[in-house]
């Protein structure tokens, strides 16, 4: 065989490692943040939680993006539900939101671009206990409002007792309408997301050893400070009493002397 069909064929070789690792790295990149929908007959409603690390000078424009998207339904319906945004050196913030389990891996990606994710966690909490307790609240209720009505509609009922039925009957009314509520707001947590985004600025781009003593020397000379300011005042308001406690001293000692002498005499 000659030489450039050895070379033709190494180089081949080497081609195919390099796209075998290119792929096999794609194929270990952990997976997209993904939403989650709760199967018919279960009640979960799913949490997720990400980090984004990102270049200090663009976690502003990508917590303002994150949040524009969602106020505007970009990817689905979603409600702002936090938005805190740091003013240190070092920018960070965290933006929380309930979307549709759809919007959640675009939104995602959006708040991510320019950064990588740094961590994530996904969890679901049953509320099939609660939904069911609510149910039955209701049930009991709705029985009780039939007989009531029934009551109520007597003739021979004294004025005392349909006054009564009347204020239970509202009474009744008013606490379905709570439980009414609080069965929607179940049917909305395990309809939709709650995704939390922690945004930070990359690892080398934060404080150092160094410039964490020098932070600390400040707080430390902030504090001593603080603590001068500290012990003056307190010396300025134990003055006065300490005045008086010197000047009833000096008053029994004359006493107490004065009183010694006319024994002796």
């Amino acid at each position: 065989m000659s030489k450039l069909k050895l070379l033709l064929l190494a180089l081949a070789f080497t081609t195919v490692a390099a796209c075998s690792s290119q792929s096999a790295d794609k194929s270990v990149m952990a997976p997209a943040l993904v939403g989650e929908s709760s199967k018919p007959g279960t009640f979960l409603a799913y949490e997720h939680t990400v980090s984004i690390n990102a270049p200090a000078e663009t976690l502003t424009a990508r917590m303002d993006a994150t949040r524009v998207a969602c106020v505007e339904a970009r990817f689905g319906a979603c409600t702002l539900l936090s938005f805190d945004q740091s003013g240190a050196r070092y920018a960070g913030g965290r933006v929380v939101v309930r979307i549709a389990p759809a919007g959640v891996e675009p939104l995602v990606k959006l708040a991510s671009e320019g950064g990588e994710i740094g961590s994530r966690e996904t969890k679901a909490e049953d509320r099939a206990e609660a939904i069911a307790d609510i149910e039955r609240k209701k049930d009991l209720l709705s029985r009780q409002q039939t007989r009531l009505l029934e009551f109520q509609g007597r003739k021979d009922l004294p004025v005392a007792d349909v006054l009564a039925l009347t204020r239970e009957l509202a009474q009744i009314e008013t606490d379905l309408d709570g439980l009414n509520k609080a069965r929607a707001n179940e049917q909305r947590r395990i309809e939709t997301n709650l995704l939390t985004i922690g945004f930070r600025p990359d690892k080398e781009e934060r404080a150092s050893r160094w410039s964490r003593v020098g932070t600390a020397f400040r707080n430390a000379s902030e504090r001593l400070a603080e603590g001068v300011v500290d012990t003056v005042e307190l010396v300025a308001y134990a003055l006065p009493m300490l005045l008086v406690v010197f000047v009833l001293a000096l008053i029994l000692r004359w006493s107490w002397r004065r009183f010694s002498r006319n024994r002796s005499a």
